[in-house]
């Protein structure tokens, strides 16, 4: 009986191996291919998933294997331009909202922003009054 060694990380995935199935390193990239073709979907949103998944299908599939660390930066970049996209999508809607209230809309909103902890955007908190 011999006994089995199991591949180094980074290793390319054996050949038998379906990428299809279930579990497979490419299910990541179909689920963010979907999500970025849900009916309704905001143009902007829309398009940090799609290059979000056509980024990560050039980092799983690429010659040489997977490094870890690069599937983690792709991944990590596309939560900060998700949180960019977000954050300004919040404050149009607030803006489109605000110009409602002042028309006589009878909605107003404001909106207050408090830094947390660290640097950067962690512990940013988001509060929304409507009046």
């Amino acid at each position: 009986m011999e006994d089995e060694v199991a591949a180094p990380r980074g290793d390319p995935p054996d050949e038998g191996v379906d990428e299809d199935e279930d579990g497979g390193s490419l299910d990541a990239v179909d689920a963010l291919a979907r999500l970025a073709r849900i009916p309704g979907q905001h143009p902007r949103v829309a398009g940090v998933l799609a290059a979000t998944a056509a980024q990560l299908q050039e980092v799983l599939t690429r010659d040489g294997g997977v490094d870890g660390h690069e599937v983690l930066d792709v991944m990590v970049s596309s939560l900060e331009d998700m949180r960019c996209v977000a954050e300004s999508l919040h404050s149009a809607s607030i803006a489109a909202a605000s110009a409602l209230g002042e028309d006589g809309g009878g909605v107003q909103y404001e909106q207050t922003v408090r830094g947390g902890g660290g640097g950067g955007s962690a512990g940013v908190h988001y509060e929304q009054t409507v009046r």
